[in-house]
């Protein structure tokens, strides 16, 4: 690995850009540059609920979260032969917690599926004892995610996904292209 030296760059901001984002590796989805991520654009949400994170910035639904390796060859090597995916867009519904997190629920067995797979072939902490495919919307103030259920943009819309991602504990994303 080559190492740029930058003329007055300080040792801090050099140990923050090393410095690792997650925990854990994970495998998802992107619904960028889908219609999905244009309905996401559409679906309005009051500023004034808005807190925490906001609204979601990189539409994805996590397959799996907890991957120990940051090694993207084992994963793709994994997972080279899975075929596209097909998943269901369901109701929106909260996670109600110091906030509320806004989510559409995703209907999919291939999801269930892979997430197994994964789990069964990789070491991993499964930090949610069960898998419940979504997709966040926002993150708003507690008690103001109740006004935004019964939006029905996104309900029985089905997707084909092509394409998964691997994301290192750094953040760094690479494609797997599923085979079709």
């Amino acid at each position: 690995m080559k190492i740029l030296l930058i003329k007055g760059l300080d040792i801090k901001f050099m140990n923050f850009l090393n410095e690792k984002k997650y925990d854990y590796s994970s495998v998802q989805v992107s619904l960028e540059n889908t219609e999905v991520q244009d309905i996401l654009k559409d679906f309005e949400i009051n500023k004034d609920d808005l807190s925490g994170y906001g609204k979601e910035t990189e539409p994805h639904i996590t397959i799996k979260y907890g991957l120990h390796t940051g090694n993207f060859k084992e994963v793709h090597d994994l997972l080279k032969d899975v075929k596209p995916i097909v998943a269901t867009l369901g109701k929106i519904s909260l996670f109600e917690n110091d906030e509320d997190v806004i989510k559409v629920d995703i209907k999919g067995k291939d999801l269930h599926d892979l997430n197994k797979y994964i789990s069964d072939n990789l070491k991993c902490t499964d930090t949610y004892p069960d898998y419940n495919p979504h997709m966040t919307i926002a993150y708003v103030k507690k008690g103001a995610g109740k006004k935004y259920i019964k939006n029905s943009d996104f309900e029985n819309k089905k997707i084909v996904f092509n394409e998964i991602e691997f994301s290192n504990k750094n953040g760094k994303k690479e494609k797997i292209i599923l085979k079709g």
